[in-house]
């Protein structure tokens, strides 16, 4: 078998500040990775995650604000949750209620389809 054979892992050639460079060094020599190869792994990992995160907390920060903000919207979202909640209440009680839904704060209950 051939070593191309063997790597399973894609080759990326990247250029760095002397900053950089060092802490990567630095960070390698500290026995905390095994090899550059690896710490610039896991660092572009951690990034492409997080950076995804961010674009779905932009989304839910959109949604949040409409539905906070648009009276007709947030009284389709309260009768919704009311019926699913309670649906033994009769429906006009559920439409004539003025109750604005609360969003939860910052992303941790609102969940999005992957």
């Amino acid at each position: 078998m051939t070593a191309e054979s063997k790597r399973k892992k894609n080759t990326i050639c990247a250029t760095v500040s002397p900053y950089v460079k060092k802490r990567v060094d630095d960070l390698v020599n500290s026995n905390d990775f095994s090899s550059m190869s690896d710490l610039v792994s896991q660092a572009l990992s951690e990034f492409i995650a997080n950076y995804e995160k961010k674009d779905k907390e932009d989304i839910t920060d959109i949604v949040r604000d409409i539905i906070e903000n648009d009276p007709e919207i947030n009284k389709v979202i309260m009768g919704k949750l009311k019926k699913q909640m309670f649906p033994d209440e009769s429906s006009d009680e559920t439409s004539k209620s003025n109750s604005k839904v609360k969003v939860p704060e910052k992303h941790s209950q609102i969940k999005t389809d992957d």
